[in-house]
């Protein structure tokens, strides 16, 4: 009886741990078929954190001694449907035209219970729509008598005519937060995306503007592994780096699906606010790991690597200023206005981009903003434009970094100027420098 066993387990893990318990509880586990009785996994879950956390490394030996081959992935690439969506054959610039071009899922092969992000690819093939003008998105997702509805009125920079944007943001009230799904329930679900649903805005065409596409929420494989990620999420919001650490570097000896469990609870339960300095040693084993996993586990070593940093270097210089500067998502900002540097000594900028669209950083001399935005605009119809990050090759730009892609960082170094004075940085990504600036103060 089910509600028998779990009451079991739970009690269980409250006594002392002997060999008879934790044998009898780790067999349940192996053999417990229904993957999707939530209140089943979060006791398995709970028992192995009790004790001092003896059962879960338990488990893991048991995992990597009975590693199997992962089972392919029913439906792993659903097609998309787009009977409706059908793009626009040339640009009309008599109205603008909205057309929703792919959904994005992030991961694209989503367990249940695991949750998936969604990023919304809009273009526009018609006349450019100013800032200022909200684009609205409507998202509805059912799988039978299943049914959720998402809307997004956030969206409100601008679109010119033939850019691409994502929209990323939904609106609940007052409240904004990813576009995102989570489900108790497999199989597979429809996810139909309407942009201006209610033809707030004159197109040319407003026919055009569903997208349909389908994601298979999947069950796990077995209880063990989907019980050690459960388990790990707990633990790592309440352990120290080096003992978590000690759990990753199992994963490559786990099967598809273990690996996958394992990075996710470590990347769902470590807190974003607890930072970390790993050694030379664990950085390279981290950078490793994070070729060979599949590149839904390589989401979640990306989302707890932006809580980790490198090792001081002990041969480094000791003038060395080190700056983190940051966009903001959709706002088209950097997360300050003003960096102050000391002159003629060595910076280091370490530019990380959490947006959603592709941002640079470039730094010129004083009083050079517009030249350098200016110039940037016009690269628009410069054929490589992308292949010079939208930098304009002019004497007033001093430092630039590459263009940064969602999700990715970029450290750039460079020795300060040696007179004092208001250096601007900007984005010089076509249309972004007007507000996505700052001023770098250097002093003496």
């Amino acid at each position: 009886e089910p509600l028998v066993v779990m009451n079991a387990i739970l009690a269980l893990s409250e006594m002392p741990s002997t060999e008879a318990t934790e044998k009898a509880i780790l067999n349940k586990i192996i053999n417990f078929k229904d993957t999707e009785d939530l209140f089943m996994t979060d006791a398995m879950a709970c028992a192995l954190n009790a004790n001092r956390q003896v059962l879960l490394k338990k488990a893991l030996e048991y995992a990597l001694e009975n590693w199997l081959p992962p089972t392919p992935l029913v439906d792993e690439n659903l097609p998309k449907i787009s009977a409706v969506n059908e793009e626009a054959k040339a640009i009309n610039l008599a109205n603008p035209d909205l057309v929703i071009t792919n959904i994005i899922f992030e991961p694209a092969n989503p367990t249940v219970r695991g949750y998936v992000g969604m990023k919304i690819e809009v273009k526009n093939v018609g006349k450019s729509i100013a800032k200022g003008v909200i684009i609205p998105v409507s998202i509805k997702i059912e799988n039978g008598d299943k049914k959720t509805e998402i809307v997004s009125q956030n969206f409100n920079a601008g679109i010119a005519t033939g850019e691409t944007i994502l929209i990323t943001k939904n609106t609940n009230g007052p409240w904004s937060g990813g576009i995102g799904y989570s489900t108790d329930i497999s199989g597979v679900y429809s996810v139909a995306a309407d942009v201006d649903k209610n033809n707030e805005i004159a197109e040319n065409d407003d026919k055009n503007n569903r997208f349909v596409a389908k994601i298979n929420f999947k069950k796990p494989e077995n209880m063990l592994n989907y019980t050690i990620g459960r388990a790990t999420k707990s633990y790592a919001s309440i352990a120290d780096f080096n003992s978590v650490f000690e759990l990753i570097q199992n994963v490559n000896k786990l099967d598809g699906e273990g690996r996958a469990m394992l990075i996710k609870g470590i990347a769902d339960g470590w807190p974003s606010k607890k930072k970390v300095v790993l050694t030379a040693n664990q950085v390279a084993f981290m950078n490793q790991i994070e070729k060979e996993v599949s590149s839904e586990s390589k989401d979640y070593l990306l989302r707890w690597k932006n809580n980790y940093t490198r090792e001081s270097d002990k041969n480094r210089d000791p003038n060395l200023q080190v700056i983190i500067l940051k966009t903001i998502p959709e706002a088209m900002k950097y997360d300050q206005k003003q960096i102050i540097v000391k002159a003629g000594q060595p910076v280091e900028i370490i530019f990380e981009n959490p947006d959603a669209m592709q941002h640079n950083l470039v730094i010129g001399k004083p009083k050079s903003l517009e030249i350098i935005g200016n110039a940037a605009n016009k690269m628009i119809t410069d054929k490589n434009a992308i292949e010079n990050a939208y930098v304009p090759a002019i004497p007033q730009v001093l430092f630039a970094s590459p263009l940064v892609n969602p999700n990715q960082t970029y450290s750039l170094k460079f020795i300060a100027p040696t007179i004092p004075g208001n250096y601007p940085f900007v984005c010089t990504f076509p249309g972004h420098w007007s507000i996505m600036n700052g001023v770098m103060k250097v002093v003496k």
